[in-house]
């Protein structure tokens, strides 16, 4: 009887415990905008030609904004909140297609 009495008591106080233990706040999940910032070199590295895809539809109103590197692109999209993720190049014939793809967190 005692034993019984001693399993039951045992059992309530695992439960209770079990119950009193704190829940771990989980921090929202951060999401992100991405952004495909390409350039192309000549051969001798001498001109890039610098283009932002953001999968958006490209209309005539949209500006064009000349930079002399892909470091000055990349840094003008710096400035504005983009950072990098991930950069390859592809060769295309005689020059160097560069991609940067950089994202920026989207705030609610």
């Amino acid at each position: 009887m005692k034993k019984t009495i001693l399993v039951i008591l045992l059992s309530f106080y695992c439960y209770s415990v079990s119950l009193s233990q704190e829940v771990e706040n989980k921090q929202p999940v951060k999401q992100y905008t991405y952004c495909e910032l390409g350039g192309v070199f000549n051969s001798t590295h001498t001109e890039v030609e610098v283009w932002i895809n953001s999968g958006e539809k490209v209309t005539r109103d949209t500006k064009l904004v000349i930079f002399n590197t892909m470091i000055d692109a990349m840094n003008s999209m710096a400035a504005k909140g983009w950072e990098l993720v991930t950069v390859y190049t592809v060769p295309v014939a005689s020059h160097y297609v560069c991609y940067y793809i950089i994202r920026k967190e989207i705030i609610k």
